[in-house]
């Protein structure tokens, strides 16, 4: 969430508050810091509910918005100056800074600082300690009495020092936040090491060994310090790989962390599971001694298959086209239905047993001749009847013995008739010379193609 969203100034800053236990000495106007860089001023300050102070600041857009680590504190700009409010964005990584009840975001109070001021120390001192405080100055001022160009001369070496010192102090105040667990813990080692003081004592001795072997091999320890600078620099671009790699693979570290558990549990069940393999690892080394001896003896075959497959390469190319024809006009399909259909007629079966089924076909009774009489529908495919007119070559026979049946005039061809039945006139013989008859019949074997394919 950025600041301009939440207040924007008429002069294209953006509104951001803190809360502070007390603004004492602070005014309205005064400076806006970061970095020691002025970026905003001092808009209002008003008491909250729980009285405390609350500072409306105005800060230039490009330091917004900021973050939830972000921090403030009001600090003096000299002993007897103006104070002024020091500000630090926070990092990139925290989340936006959250809004206040006003709608505007706001510095809580956990991340504000307001100093002590020097006349307030100076009130809490009680009478003896003013008193040697008098002392001390006075003492002091006789002592430097007639050394003033002294005196301006040590001020002056010890600016810088103060300078720093008073950095060292407000970068102090700035983490006390983190300082006081850091000093809770510290207690808390201390008193540990209190209770383990025997170990304490031997790790100072074991340090007091490793102290006099490092003296004693100081001019070895000195080359090396001295050659860490060059050492540092050509192993900069590996460290800066090395944390671009480590900020890479921080998701990475996080989803293993997340199946940590899960691979500690698939750990714990492979133990079973190696033990139950063991005897199918032992079986597979045993059959290994023949499957090697097989492997060998293929070796001999390989060439066969492969000048075999290289001879092979035209008849593929021919098989090609006929499986994708056969494929496309659902030739497996028909093939199944050649096989399904048998045997649903033949595999049947009720609450008895298993039956055959059969089906009885009404035609009038005909004579089984090698003629087809015009009234006969005595086939079992879909072909129309046989005309009067299609009669095969008339074929010479022997009379038979009187009494033993019909016997045919001459110059007709033989008839077998069924039983019980009544001689049929055959006709004419066709005449020798003549072309043959077409017959119609269909070819079986073009017939079942056609049911395979779906013709």
């Amino acid at each position: 969430m950025a600041l301009a969203a939440c207040g924007q100034t008429a002069d294209g800053r953006v509104r951001l508050d803190a809360v502070f236990d007390t603004a004492d000495g602070l005014t309205a106007g005064q400076d806006v810091r970061i970095a020691g860089a002025t970026v905003g001023s001092v808009r209002d300050i008003r008491l909250t509910a729980r009285r405390k102070a609350l500072v409306s600041m105005d800060v230039d857009r490009a330091f917004a918005p900021f973050r939830a680590d972000a921090d403030c504190t009001i600090q003096p700009q000299s002993l007897i100056g103006e104070k002024f409010i020091q500000c630090t964005p926070g990092t990139p990584r925290a989340a936006p800074l959250r809004n206040g009840p006003g709608g505007t975001p706001t510095v809580p109070l956990a991340r504000t600082h307001a100093p002590v001021d020097l006349d307030q120390v100076l009130a809490a001192l009680g009478q003896p300690v003013s008193t040697r405080v008098a002392l001390l100055v006075s003492a002091l001022g006789g002592g430097l009495a007639g050394r003033s160009d002294d005196l301006s001369a040590s001020i002056r070496r010890a600016n810088p020092a103060l300078g720093a010192l008073n950095r060292v102090l407000g970068d102090l105040q700035a983490d006390r936040a983190r300082l006081h667990p850091l000093l809770t813990q510290s207690d808390r080692i201390v008193a540990a090491l209190a209770r383990r003081r025997s170990d304490v004592v031997a790790f100072v001795a074991r340090s007091a060994n490793v102290t006099s072997t490092t003296a004693a091999r100081a001019g070895r320890l000195r080359a090396a310090v001295r050659g860490l600078p060059g050492l540092l620099a050509q192993a900069e671009p590996a460290l800066d790989d090395l944390g671009r790699l480590a900020e890479a693979g921080s998701p990475a570290a996080a989803a293993l962390r997340r199946a940590a558990p899960g691979a500690e549990r698939l750990t714990r069940a492979l133990a079973p599971f190696a033990r139950d393999s063991r005897g199918t690892v032992l079986a597979l080394g045993a059959l290994s001694s023949p499957g090697r001896r097989a492997i060998r003896a293929t070796r001999r075959v390989l060439p066969r298959l492969d000048r075999l497959t290289a001879r092979s390469g035209p008849v593929v190319d021919l098989l090609q086209p006929l499986t994708e024809n056969l494929r496309e006009r659902g030739a497996m399909e028909g093939l199944m239905r050649f096989f399904l259909y048998p045997t649903r007629a033949l595999a049947r079966y009720d609450r008895n047993g298993h039956y055959t089924g059969a089906y009885l076909l009404p035609a009038p009774t005909c004579e089984l001749s090698i003629e087809d009489p015009a009234n006969c529908s005595a086939h079992f495919d879909d072909r129309p009847a046989m005309s009067p007119t299609r009669r095969a070559a008339p074929q010479p026979r022997a009379s038979r013995p009187a009494g033993t049946g019909h016997q045919a005039p001459p110059g007709t061809a033989p008839m077998l008739t069924s039983t019980g039945s009544q001689p049929v006139t055959p006709s004419p013989a066709i005449p020798p010379g003549s072309p043959p008859a077409a017959t119609g019949d269909v070819n079986p074997v073009t017939s079942l193609l056609d049911f395979l394919l779906g013709s």
